[in-house]
């Protein structure tokens, strides 16, 4: 399960922060996760330390941010050491009120070993991030499910749960729904949508997803669609099966729209191309790139419909337009209502890191990072001290950040990239090799 970090590393940094919040700490402050959102206020978030945490919590609308230590450190291990432990009844996490017109985020954890990892229900409208959703067992859906609700879904690890319906996520009536950069892999379900049941007319947004390996007893191992107006696009459905019929896709009823989609055997006229996964039996659902050292080039690089802004071996592999699957497309924007001085989530000091790959014989990658907001410039020169390009020249945010160098016509030879931010200046040697 370890994809997870490779864009949260990336998108951490991105968080935006208010300092006029409090934080409540547990088990500092409150031993329960549960006592840390009934003290907490409109704006405030509950920041939880690592632990085993049985029980079942429940939001009530008051716009809170409930949070592992990942949100500073971008740690993958911050997720899987933080865990809300169902012990094996009713719902790990719920959102259910009367009216919950603020929107409440629970980010980054491992929800585990309920009857239903999720609930979003009666107008909530929650913001589900950076977590993973694994080994929930319930009749009517098992990781997550909402109905009657407004709920944004992105950036999860959901794996390995169990349902009569829709095992991975259930989307039930009266729901709008954003669901993008999830990796929703091994769910099974014993009718219906192994992997995602859909059953609302509304607004539902399938986006930049990888849905891999579920199982169906009846109908769609990938998804299911009824009474449909779902919107699918940027996806890859792989892997996925059903004893009667829709391994990928299953659609009772309804008028969906699937494009730009790499999709097992086929479906209208998406791809049908295996995507060349690095590693999926480790969980791994990057694709592979022969610039970051893999042996192929997924065929679903630079084929999506988002133009890429962010371009490295962790996210969005194409020059000029997003990848198909869970690390391309959109980034986010959550407010985690931190305090900027209560946790290392900005970089101590200008460091220019080496490049990668290096040597290289097309373009390469070059990351640094910056303690402020600074104006810097990024300049490569050749061996004797001649300019040859500029790579920025600007302002730049406080945090880290990569940039892509292609040389184009330059002839094979040793350059260097320099990064002057101030009065900070360091340079790297980076090997052009054709």
């Amino acid at each position: 399960m370890r994809p997870i970090l490779a864009y949260a590393v990336v998108l951490i940094m991105a968080f935006y922060l208010q300092a006029s919040a409090r934080i409540i700490n547990v088990p500092a402050d409150h031993p329960t996760i549960g006592g840390g959102i009934a003290a907490a206020d409109h704006g405030d978030t509950v920041l939880v330390r690592r632990g085993l945490y049985t029980e079942h919590i429940c939001f009530n609308g008051k716009g809170i941010t409930v949070a592992s230590m990942f949100i500073y450190t971008g740690d993958y291990s911050d997720i899987e050491s933080t865990i809300i432990d169902g012990a094996g009844s009713g719902f790990v996490v719920e959102f259910d009120a009367d009216w919950e017109y603020y929107r409440d985020k629970i980010i980054g954890f491992t929800i585990q070993n309920g009857e239903l990892g999720f609930i979003c229900f009666h107008n909530t409208q929650p913001i589900i991030s950076f977590n993973i959703i694994r080994g929930n067992s319930g009749w009517w859906a098992g990781g997550i499910y909402t109905e009657m609700s407004n709920a944004t879904i992105t950036h999860n690890f959901i794996t390995g749960n169990y349902a009569f319906d829709g095992g991975g996520i259930l989307i039930g009536m009266f729901t709008d729904a954003e669901i993008y950069n999830n990796v929703i892999v091994g769910n099974s379900a014993e009718e219906n949508g192994g992997g995602i049941f859909n059953n609302a007319e509304d607004i539902i947004i399938v986006e930049n997803n990888v849905i891999f390996g579920n199982t169906a007893g009846q109908n769609g191992g990938g998804i299911y669609c009824r009474n449909s107006t779902i919107t699918i696009r940027n996806t890859i459905f792989w892997g996925d099966s059903a004893a009667v019929d829709g391994d990928e896709i299953y659609v009772e009823s309804g008028n969906p729209s699937i494009e730009i989609c790499d999709i097992q055997g086929g479906w209208g006229g998406n791809m049908d191309a295996d995507p060349l996964f690095r590693d999926p039996e480790s969980g791994d659902f990057h694709l592979m790139w022969t610039q970051c050292g893999d042996p192929y080039d997924s065929p679903c690089i630079d084929v999506g419909d988002w133009f890429e802004s962010v371009l490295n071996c962790d996210w969005g592999l194409g020059e000029i337009w997003t990848d198909l699957g869970a690390y391309g497309g959109r980034h986010i924007d959550l407010p985690t209502n931190v305090d900027e001085n209560d946790g290392p989530n900005i970089p101590a000091a200008f460091q220019l890191f080496q490049n990668y790959p290096n040597p290289f014989n097309a373009r390469t990658i070059i990351q640094y990072s910056l303690p402020t907001s600074s104006e810097i410039s990024i300049s490569v020169y050749d061996v004797l001290g001649r300019p040859v390009s500029t790579i920025f020249e600007g302002s730049r945010a406080s945090g880290s950040h990569t940039i892509l160098w292609n040389p184009d016509d330059l002839p094979s030879g040793i350059y260097l990239a320099r990064l002057q931010a101030g009065g900070y200046n360091s340079t790297i040697k980076m090997v052009l090799a054709k």
